[in-house]
C-alpha cells in the first residue's frame, strides 16, 4: 500500500515523523480526556468522615437501621416480601442483637455513606471493594 515511499526517502521520513506526531497528540488528547474523567468522578471526597458508632445506642433505640441497594441478589422484593442475601444477613444481626430491622434502599453508593457517616444509619450492606480511599470514610468487616 506505502510502497511508493521506498523511491521517496525524504518523503518516507517526512511520513513517518507526521505519523509520529499525530499518535502524540491523539495519546496526549486521550491522557487529558481521561484525567479529567478521574477528577469528575471522585465520590468519597465529599463525604464527611465516620461518626462515632455505638452498639448502645443502637440497642437503646430498637432497631437497627441498614442501608443496602436493590439488586438481583443482595435486596429485593418479590411477591411483597424482602429477599437477597443482604437481606438474609441483614435479618440475622437484627434477630441475634433482638432488634427490628429497618432498610432504607439506596443505589447511589456516595448517598449510601453519607447516610452511614452522618450516624442516620447504621450499617451499609452493598457489594463494595476495598480500597484506600473508601477506608478513609467507612470501616470494613469481613463478610
Amino acid at each position: 500500500m506505502l510502497s511508493f515511499l521506498k523511491s521517496y526517502p525524504k518523503l518516507s521520513l517526512a511520513f513517518a515523523i507526521g505519523l509520529i506526531v499525530i499518535v502524540f497528540f491523539v495519546f496526549r488528547d486521550a491522557s487529558k480526556n481521561h484525567q479529567k474523567e478521574q477528577k469528575k468522578f471522585n465520590p468519597i471526597s465529599d463525604i464527611s468522615t465516620p461518626s462515632s458508632w455505638h452498639i448502645d445506642t443502637i440497642r437503646e433505640r430498637g432497631r437497627l437501621i441498614a442501608v443496602t441497594h436493590n439488586n438481583s441478589t443482595g435486596y429485593f422484593i418479590y411477591r411483597g416480601l424482602p429477599m437477597g442475601l443482604h437481606y438474609d444477613m441483614l435479618k440475622a444481626l437484627s434477630k441475634k442483637m433482638d432488634l427490628e430491622l429497618e432498610i432504607i434502599v439506596e443505589d447511589d453508593l456516595t448517598k449510601g455513606i453519607a447516610l452511614l457517616n452522618s450516624g442516620k444509619a447504621d450499617i451499609l450492606a452493598v457489594d463494595l471493594t476495598y480500597t484506600k480511599e473508601r477506608n478513609k470514610t467507612i470501616n470494613y468487616t469481613l463478610p
